[in-house]
């Protein structure tokens, strides 16, 4: 579960990364986070609905596809060298090999 979610995590955008690190690791309050992002302060919490919305999805899916398993490789090490392969403009198979 610990890999999922630091995958999923990993997966979100940089700037959504940023602000749940903001929120949640750093703790800082509502209007240091807006200036930090250059939000205004009411904004704040859609971006945190947002942000979590989004690392939902991402976490449901790695969790669906890693319950299904894959011959003996674990589908969550799939969907990663999948999204890496994907970053570095390659297939699939460059990524395995």
């Amino acid at each position: 579960m610990r890999q999922a979610i630091q995958v999923a995590i990993h997966r979100l955008k940089p700037k959504k990364r940023e602000f749940l690190r903001l929120y949640y690791y750093d703790e800082l309050p509502k209007e240091e986070i807006a200036r930090r992002i250059g939000v205004d302060e009411e904004r704040v919490r859609l971006v945190k609905h947002r942000c979590l919305k989004n690392f939902r999805e991402i976490f449901e899916r790695l969790k669906r596809i890693s319950d299904t398993k894959v011959g003996k490789r674990s589908p969550l090490s799939v969907e990663a060298r999948r999204d890496r392969a994907t970053r570095n403009g390659g297939s699939l198979r460059t990524a395995q090999a």
